[in-house]
């Protein structure tokens, strides 16, 4: 090999030598910079966007803070009324039930009044006698007035006259007020709701006897409720 071919063959392996050493620096540089790349990534945190829904955002603001407690007890109506009887006799119509609303002066009963109308008309003739005795006796009185006064009659004929107009007066008097207990016991047999409100309670079905005083219905007034209960002593 000569001279000239030796030193070209020298030439071309000193450039690959530096082309290799070149390539070899410049993937160490590129190496390096994607290890900053990643330490640069790895030190500033990520951010990742949370969606809120309107619900889940309040205003804060001053409010007064509020205790409860929590209790246990009976839920009562306020106005609570049993519907009894006036008068003894058969229940003739019974015409609501339990959960029914009825309101005040509603007809919720009837009881048999065959015998009470009997004893109204018997009171009404009664009145009637002693309504025809007092006109009788006052008339009677006001004649002996006059006979008295010319001296036709003696004092005590005019006494007996006017203790009759008294006695006659009495049982007119006996005789209205026992025509309005019997009209009384007539209404009273027509059985109406004293109060508006929802039946609790139905006591007495068509065709039963009941006395005075019998239980024929619970009325209750949902309107208004109370409640009673137990607080601890600590509370």
């Amino acid at each position: 090999m000569n001279r000239l071919a030796r030193n070209g063959l020298i030439g071309l392996t000193l450039v690959a030598i530096l082309g290799g050493g070149g390539l070899y620096l410049k993937k160490q540089k590129e190496a390096k910079e994607l290890a900053a790349a990643a330490a640069a990534a790895k030190a500033v945190p990520v951010v990742v966007p949370i969606e809120l829904n309107p619900a889940d955002i309040a205003r804060a603001e001053t409010r007064d803070l509020a205790r409860t407690l929590p209790l246990t007890g009976a839920l009562n109506p306020q106005t609570l009324t049993y519907v009894k009887a006036k008068v003894a006799g058969e229940v003739r119509e019974m015409n609501v039930r339990e959960g029914d609303k009825v309101n005040a002066g509603q007809l919720i009963a009837r009881i048999d009044a065959l015998e009470l109308n009997a004893k109204f008309a018997q009171a009404q003739g009664a009145l009637e006698s002693a309504q025809a005795s007092f006109d009788l006796a006052k008339k009677t009185l006001e004649n002996n007035r006059n006979l008295l006064a010319k001296n036709f009659i003696s004092q005590n004929s005019f006494d007996n006259a006017q203790s009759g107009y008294l006695v006659a007066e009495g049982n007119l008097k006996a005789a209205r007020a026992a025509v309005t207990l019997a009209k009384k016991a007539q209404d009273d047999a027509v059985v109406r709701a004293p109060i508006s409100g929802i039946v609790a309670t139905r006591n007495a079905q068509p065709g039963e006897k009941v006395a005075v005083d019998a239980r024929l219905y619970q009325i209750m007034d949902l309107g208004k409720m109370e409640a009673e209960v137990s607080v601890p002593a600590s509370d």
